[in-house]
């Protein structure tokens, strides 16, 4: 893939590569086993839970499910958000979110990315 280079408002240039697709991939593939063992570990749980305690309701037993299942939908906003635009997965294979023009994205780019992502992935 062809080198990007960038200007800084200091006047000093960077050379950097866009990561590759393959890269890109595997990056969001050891994410989802991330998720799926979270997934895992919140269903073994509730299993357990609702097993053997028979004073919950049923609408508890879900609100609370439900709770616990957030953190996994927030999962690539939050960590893109608070870990300089790297997910576990993209910190794994060195790359990082950042806007064209090589600084560190804003909120609202976060909030987008994470929106069509939602549209994009969990949708298909």
């Amino acid at each position: 893939m062809a080198d990007s280079t960038i200007i800084t408002g200091q006047y000093v240039q960077i050379d950097q590569t866009p990561a590759n697709a393959g890269e890109r991939l595997m990056a969001r593939i050891v994410d989802y086993i991330l998720l799926g063992v979270y997934y895992f570990a919140i269903a073994v749980c509730f299993n357990l839970i609702s097993g053997n305690v028979s004073y919950f309701g049923d609408d508890v037993i879900i609100v609370v499910y439900s709770i616990f299942l957030l953190p996994a939908m927030f999962y690539s906003l939050l960590w893109e958000l608070f870990n300089r635009g790297q997910s576990l997965g993209k910190k794994l294979f060195g790359i990082r979110v950042v806007m064209k023009d090589g600084t560190r994205p804003k909120l609202s780019a976060y909030l987008l990315r994470w929106l069509m992502l939602f549209v994009d992935i969990y949708l298909f």
